[in-house]
C-alpha cells in the first residue's frame, strides 16, 4: 500500500509558506547584468568593443563600498540599499580602448580537390586601458543579400577614432603577442 507523506496545507499555515515555484527573486548582481548585457549587445550589433570586465569589477567594487556603508551607519533613517548602475554606454566610449592590430581570418576549404585558404573575415584586437583586459571583435564576410557594409563601417570607423592605427609601434604589438602568450 502506498501513503501519501504530503497533506494539503491548512488556511493558517499557508500564510507562512514562501513558495519556491514560480517567480524567483532577483538579486542586485542578476538585475545588474540584464541591464549590462543590454547595454553590450547594442555594441556588439554595431561590431564596436564593449567592456564588460570592468563594468562587472566596477559594479562589484559600488556593491562592496555600498555595505561597507550600510555595516558602518548608525542611522537607520538614512540607511538607503539601492545602488545606481549609472550610464553604463560610457564602457563602450572608444577612449577606453588602445587598437592594437588587425588580423585576417583564413579557413581551408576544399574547392576542387585542392585545398585553399579562403578569407572568412577579419578579427580586430583593442586592449582596454583601465584594467588592460583584451578584447577582440571578429567580423564575418558577408554573402550575397547580406549587409557587407559591416568590415567598411568598421575600417572607417577605426581610421576616424584612432586617428592612424598604423602608429603603433611594432614593439607595443610585440608585448601584447607575449602577454597573451602566458
Amino acid at each position: 500500500m502506498v501513503y501519501n507523506i504530503f497533506r494539503p496545507l491548512k488556511e493558517d499555515e499557508r500564510k507562512d509558506v514562501i513558495p519556491i515555484e514560480g517567480k524567483r527573486t532577483r538579486s542586485i548582481l542578476d538585475i545588474f547584468l540584464k541591464e549590462l548585457t543590454k547595454v553590450k549587445l547594442t555594441f556588439q550589433e554595431k561590431y564596436r568593443p564593449f567592456d564588460f570586465y570592468s563594468a562587472r569589477i566596477d559594479f562589484e567594487e559600488k556593491v562592496a563600498n555600498k555595505i561597507e556603508s550600510l555595516r558602518t551607519t548608525l542611522n537607520d533613517v538614512k540607511r538607503d540599499a539601492g545602488i545606481d548602475f549609472g550610464d553604463l554606454t560610457k564602457y563602450g566610449d572608444p577612449s577606453r580602448f588602445n587598437f592594437i592590430r588587425k588580423d585576417v581570418l583564413m579557413e581551408d576549404k576544399l574547392l576542387d580537390g585542392i585545398r585553399q585558404p579562403i578569407k572568412i573575415g577579419t578579427r580586430y584586437h583593442f586592449k582596454g586601458k583601465f584594467k588592460g583586459n583584451r578584447i577582440s571583435i571578429q567580423i564575418p564576410i558577408y554573402r550575397k543579400g547580406d549587409d557587407a557594409n559591416h568590415m567598411k563601417s568598421m575600417e572607417k570607423w577605426i581610421d576616424e577614432t584612432y586617428i592612424n592605427p598604423e602608429s603603433v609601434s611594432k614593439e607595443t604589438i610585440e608585448d601584447d603577442k607575449k602577454e597573451g602568450d602566458k
